[in-house]
C-alpha cells in the first residue's frame, strides 16, 4: 500500500468515525467535531491500516502453503481430455471382458 493510499484510507476512516461517534459538547455548551486524537482514543488505535497490515502475514503464509499443495494436486490429478477418454475406453473394455469371462 502506498503512502497516498494509506492517507486516503485514514481520512475516510476518520470521516466515518466522526459520523458514528458524533460531535463533542464542550464545557461552555458549544458543539465541535472530534479531533483525530480523540478518535484514536475511542478506537484504541486500531485503524483499518493496522488491520490490513496484520492480515498480510497470514495471507502470505496461505499463498505459500496453497502453492505447494496446488502443484502436487495438479501434477497428480490433472488429465487431458484424451487421457480421460482413453481411461474410460480402457475401463469399458476391461469391464466388458470381465463380464464375458464370468459368463463363460
Amino acid at each position: 500500500m502506498t503512502v497516498t493510499e494509506q492517507n486516503r484510507l485514514l481520512i475516510f476512516e476518520r470521516m466515518v468515525l466522526r459520523k458514528i461517534y458524533g460531535p463533542t459538547q464542550d464545557n461552555d455548551g458549544t458543539w465541535r467535531i472530534k479531533t483525530n486524537e480523540e478518535l484514536e482514543i475511542l478506537i484504541k488505535k486500531e485503524t483499518i491500516e493496522r488491520c490490513i497490515k496484520s492480515q498480510r502475514l497470514p495471507w502470505a503464509a496461505h499463498v505459500i502453503r496453497i502453492d505447494t499443495i496446488r502443484t502436487v494436486f495438479m501434477k497428480t490429478s490433472r488429465k487431458t481430455k484424451t487421457e480421460m477418454a482413453r481411461t474410460s475406453r480402457r475401463r469399458f473394455k476391461e469391464d466388458e471382458s470381465e463380464k464375458l469371462e464370468r459368463e463363460v
